[in-house]
């Protein structure tokens, strides 16, 4: 589990850093539902922890992009592969955005 094996934090203090109840933390971790993608790209821009692993839970959690991707086309379909594409070139898209706004 990223927030408790890899970040060492509690439900609490996870929920605090991102901005977020620990009650959606705690549905979250239970599976009864998914991270927003503003909170995809929080974890993603504080803790520095790779798309693909926060959106399939494979790879390792610092790979760079091009390491996720090559490590998923080698256990994902070729439809697989395309989709997590598109989806990390939105979410890019989207911090490049909020980036300019900020400014």
């Amino acid at each position: 589990m990223l927030r408790k094996d890899i970040l060492h934090l509690t439900q609490v203090q996870f929920a605090q850093e991102l901005g977020i109840s620990g009650s959606a933390i705690n549905q979250i971790e239970s599976g009864k539902t998914y991270p927003s993608l503003e909170t995809i790209i929080k974890i993603h821009e504080k803790y520095k922890i790779a798309y693909n692993f926060l959106l399939t839970g494979e790879g390792f959690p610092g790979d760079s992009l091009d390491v996720s991707l090559q490590r998923s086309s080698e256990t994902a379909s070729k439809d697989q592969t395309e989709l997590m594409v598109k989806y990390v070139s939105v979410l890019e898209e989207n911090i490049a955005l909020r980036k300019r706004l900020e400014v």
